[in-house]
């Protein structure tokens, strides 16, 4: 009984020592092996992936640059400001000529000036036209235009309109220039309508001005200067004013 359990034992230990059950052992083995490292690979990759973001054309860039991606956005947003178009239309003016040239223009207006006729260059594009006086009301610029006739001065009235593009500029600025355009419009209304020219509403928008960028304050010497000057000719003060503020934002 005793020799046949040893021999039992013995044929045991030989099944598993055999090559064929080694075999087996090892390819579980390295399967189990290959499982853990594939787990461990995924969670690596995982996590890498957690800490980096993909911009749109699938490069991954750090968090730390994706900040700074946006912070230079939002300086070059600072740095170039906003952009508005400002317009006033309904508008007539006399027109007393047309040059392509800025030194016959000026020639054409020392002509007029010796001849005591107001006359205004305003630089559109290419050209350079003469204005006698600016209007909001077209009877009142008929009438005016008919007396210059009468003086022998050719001339016709004409309908326009004042466009002025503001770039780089804040929201205070943005809205101070619209103001004065608006002021700047009721002024020649009142010149139209021959009431009173209104200096206080002016001298509000002058001290309603909390920071001066170097822009405005340019804008408020020249407006100073008009209601220094305007006396009798408030109009055309007023045409110069804004050939003034056009050329300044254009600049």
């Amino acid at each position: 009984m005793m020799k046949q359990r040893k021999l039992e034992v013995v044929e045991r230990n030989k099944k598993l020592n055999s090559p064929q059950l080694k075999r087996w052992k090892a390819l579980l083995f390295n399967r189990y092996f290959f499982s853990i490292f594939s787990g461990m690979a995924v969670g690596v990759i995982f996590g890498l992936i957690s800490l980096n973001l993909l911009t749109e054309n699938g490069q991954p860039i750090s968090a730390d640059k994706k900040v700074q991606q946006t912070m230079t956005n939002h300086a070059a947003n600072d740095e170039t400001g906003l952009t508005e178009t400002v317009r006033v239309d309904d508008l007539y003016v006399i027109q007393l000529g047309l040059f392509n040239d800025m030194k016959n223009a000026e020639a054409a207006r020392a002509f007029f000036s010796d001849k005591r006729i107001a006359a205004t260059i305003w630089p559109e594009g290419d050209q350079y036209y003469i204005f006698h006086g600016i209007f909001a009301n077209a009877e009142k610029a008929k009438a005016k235009q008919e007396a210059l006739m009468n003086d022998d001065v050719e001339s016709f009235v004409k309908t326009w309109s004042i466009e002025m593009t503001i770039q780089n500029a804040n929201e205070d600025e943005l809205k101070r220039i619209q103001s004065l355009v608006d002021l700047w419009k009721h002024s020649l209304e009142q010149v139209d309508a021959e009431k009173d020219f209104p200096v206080d509403e002016w001298n509000e928008w002058l001290e309603s001005g909390s920071s001066q960028s170097p822009l405005m304050e340019r804008i408020h010497e020249h407006v100073s200067q008009m209601l220094d000057e305007r006396s009798q000719h408030e109009r055309a003060k007023l045409l110069d004013l804004m050939v003034d503020v056009k050329s300044m934002l254009q600049s």
